[in-house]
């Protein structure tokens, strides 16, 4: 997948994850491993509506959280559907 994001500023969260915040406030998290290696960036989902297949998540987000469409798995945010393999909950 192409990171549109990828010049963004990264900051170190912790000593194991990476933080950014996307245009509208969009918090992203990915772990770094023991080895240096990187994770997918992903969002964290704080809670849902009508059941995670459907409806609408709420999102981690800086000054307040938001919520978005969820769709089969996928989160609508900025435009753009993020797969599972970028969001947990």
């Amino acid at each position: 997948m192409n990171d549109p994001y990828a010049n963004l500023p990264v900051e170190r969260a912790t000593p194991n994850y990476e933080k950014r915040v996307l245009p509208g406030g969009f918090v992203q998290h990915r772990r770094i491993g023991p080895k240096g290696g990187r994770g997918n960036w992903e969002f964290h989902i704080i809670g849902f509506s009508e059941g995670s297949d459907h409806g609408t998540a709420t999102v981690l987000a800086e000054p307040v959280n938001q919520r978005v469409p969820i769709e089969k798995g996928r989160l609508l945010i900025n435009g753009r559907w993020w797969s599972y393999s970028h969001w947990n909950h």
